[in-house]
């Protein structure tokens, strides 16, 4: 249970079988191949090297399979839900067969479906605001392209409503003009008005009307009335919803081809991620350049697949100046933990010690401790099992679930120790049932005894804390820093040990306590210089008692929000048992069960799952933890739509 020890390897690679050693490599999953941009910058080796690009077009055969998935999904409601399991192939089907013509003559019908439907958005946007236009004017008899005649003309026009009709009539009537102005249609925002007019009085009438925001309306080439025009529009919008609910059932006859399409995607991406790789190495006229990382232990796999492929190679251990990915090596019950340590941040590849197991155990415990109900642990367990046979999910996601499946064993076996089985539900039914109260086993009451379950709380901390030391002890002494251990480490443990003893009777730690609080004094100035020792003796006395009282007393919120998940759940239940016994009391006390436990199950896990990783990131990784270090990503099939059987 370790970091795993990188070795750097340096290939060289014939170019013929570039594209075959890429798929071994993927297929061993233990390769990080870097970028050597440096080697192209330099004036030297520029002159023989440079980057060959492929000719494939799998990027866009990628992008167009992609933009059918999404096509299929919107259109057809399509999509794999998150409990169905991806299609097991093997890794030759995806490695080496393309999409069959089959397949790729669907996402072509899907897209261009999808194009169209597209365009008749547009369409339909631009018949829908010629209608809109219409509405107000649908009232009116007369053509739209309708101008008048040689002596006089017709205009459609608009006036602000805070203009009244009347007046604008008046004002006409009283000019003597040969001019005439009808109201067609009102809104709150417009007078819709028709304007005929002599010719010879068209100037003089647009000068008067001026004063009342009236400007020209233009309908482009439309004819007919505007009733006959809003009659068209709506023809035309029902053939485009026609060819709408066409096209869309076109794409919806195409989703039985989702699945190949789907493995399509994951074919396309594998090979236009071997293609950047291509892209993106040294090469000269016969041979590319690769270099990564890869743990120690895979160096007899990575040299057969090598001489297998005819490459020249070697291994080295990295060299100053190198940034190796991190890797951990840890057991099965430790690895699903090691994704609270990867959000907190990969530990540096030259880290002395592995956190992992320590916060692997200290996390079982917390989070169990803090959700702390026997029922939660039940249904959170079987849960995570369901979710892991049904969906067979890989990596992270596989991980995580793993380890809330494990923290549901750690709450059912905590819950049992406190008695909590959805709160005090066994008593409130048998008690509704039968009149008498019967209650769960109970080993530990929080409610009931809160100072053994701080003390319970507090020294689960201090061996939290311990373990944190000892991992830094471990850290120190493969430095050699064997005068760090005995000042900063081990006499601070002697501290809180010998406080604990004198807390339970043994008055003789008190001197044992003292003797090393004057070390401290004495020493945790010892790398500065002059009056510095003083003063740092004095301050790491300071900071050291107050940090470690603090980290302490940090760990009382494992009593808090075990007593917390238990009062809400009894709150639920009393609130429930308040509707009595009767039919609607029943109905009731189940509608205020299942709604009060959900909303108690949902805080109590989110509380437990965050403040387990605080006492982790805070506490433990305070002590021990060197941090910097970037995840080992090695070139390996992550596929979205499809599963490479175990065997492969």
């Amino acid at each position: 249970m370790a970091i795993v020890r990188m070795k750097r390897l340096r290939m060289l690679v014939p170019l013929g079988e570039c594209r075959a050693l890429l798929r071994d490599l993927t297929k061993a999953g233990c390769l990080e191949i870097e970028r050597n941009d440096d080697w192209l910058s330099d004036s030297q080796l520029a002159v023989v090297l440079s980057r060959r690009k492929t000719q494939a077009n799998n990027a866009g055969c990628l992008s167009e399979v992609s933009q059918a998935l999404d096509n299929l999904k919107k259109y057809a409601g399509v999509k794999k839900g998150l409990l169905q399991p991806r299609n097991i192939i093997s890794e030759d089907s995806l490695a080496c067969e393309e999409p069959s013509a089959e397949v790729m003559a669907s996402v072509s019908r899907i897209n261009e479906a999808a194009r169209e439907l597209y365009s008749l958005g547009s369409d339909v946007s631009r018949v829908q605001t010629q209608k809109l236009a219409l509405l107000p004017w649908q009232g009116c008899d007369v053509p739209l392209d309708f101008a008048g005649n040689g002596s006089f003309a017709v205009h459609f026009g608009t006036s602000p409503a805070i203009f009244r009709f009347e007046d604008i009539s008046k004002a006409v009537e009283d000019s003597g003009l040969a001019a005439e102005v009808s109201l067609v249609g009102k809104d709150k925002e417009m007078n819709y008005l028709l304007l005929a007019v002599h010719a010879d009085d068209s100037k003089a009438a647009f000068e008067l009307l001026k004063d009342y925001g009236f400007g020209k309306v233009s309908f482009g080439t439309a004819q007919g009335t505007p009733a006959q025009g809003i009659e068209d529009a709506d023809s035309q919008l029902a053939a485009l919803e026609e060819r709408r609910q066409a096209l869309i059932a076109g794409i919806a006859a195409e989703s039985g081809e989702f699945d190949g399409i789907g493995k399509a995607f994951d074919y396309y991406s594998i090979q236009s991620q071997w293609d950047e790789i291509q892209s993106s190495l040294p090469s000269t006229r016969s041979v590319s350049f690769i270099t990564g990382w890869m743990p120690e232990e895979c160096a007899d796999a990575v040299s057969k697949i090598a001489e297998d492929r005819g490459c020249a190679y070697e291994f080295t251990d990295p060299e100053e100046g190198d940034v190796p990915p991190t890797a951990l090596s840890n057991g099965k019950f430790v690895t699903p933990f090691g994704q609270v340590t990867q959000l907190y941040g990969m530990p540096d590849y030259r880290s002395l010690v592995d956190p992992n197991p320590i916060v692997a155990i200290s996390y079982f415990v917390f989070f169990g401790m803090m959700f702390s109900d026997a029922a939660y642990g039940i249904i959170l367990f079987f849960a995570c099992l369901f979710f892991l046979k049904k969906a067979r999910p890989d990596g992270g996601m596989k991980s995580f679930v793993t380890m809330f499946c494990l923290c549901g064993i750690s709450t059912f076996l905590w819950g049992v120790v406190f008695g909590s089985w959805f709160g005090d539900f066994v008593t409130v039914v048998t008690e509704r049932i039968t009149g008498t109260a019967w209650a769960m086993p109970v080993l530990l009451d929080p409610l009931e005894d809160p100072l053994t379950m701080l003390g319970l709380s507090l020294g689960l901390g201090i061996v939290h804390l311990f373990a944190g030391m000892i991992l830094n002890i471990v850290r120190q002494a493969k430095r050699g820093e064997f005068l760090d251990i005995l000042f900063d480490e081990v006499t601070w443990m002697l501290v809180i040990i010998g406080i604990l003893l004198a807390f339970f009777g043994f008055g003789a730690a008190i001197y044992i306590v003292a003797a090393c609080l004057v070390i401290v004094v004495l020493t945790g100035g010892r790398n500065n210089k002059g009056l510095g020792k003083i003063t740092g003796g004095l301050g790491a006395l300071y900071n050291g008692f107050t940090g470690n009282l603090s980290d302490v007393l940090s760990y009382s919120r494992l009593m808090a929000l075990a007593m917390s998940t238990g009062v809400v759940a009894q709150v639920m239940n009393t609130l429930g048992n308040m509707g009595g016994t009767s039919l609607f009391g029943w109905i009731f006390f189940v509608l205020v069960f299942v709604v009060g436990q959900v909303f108690n199950f949902a805080i109590s896990i989110l509380g437990a799952f965050v403040h387990s990783c605080r006492l982790q990131f805070v506490e433990l990784f305070g002590r021990c933890y060197e941090g910097g270090g970037r995840d080992f990503r090695p070139l390996q099939y992550r596929t979205k739509y499809v599963e490479i059987s175990k065997e492969a």
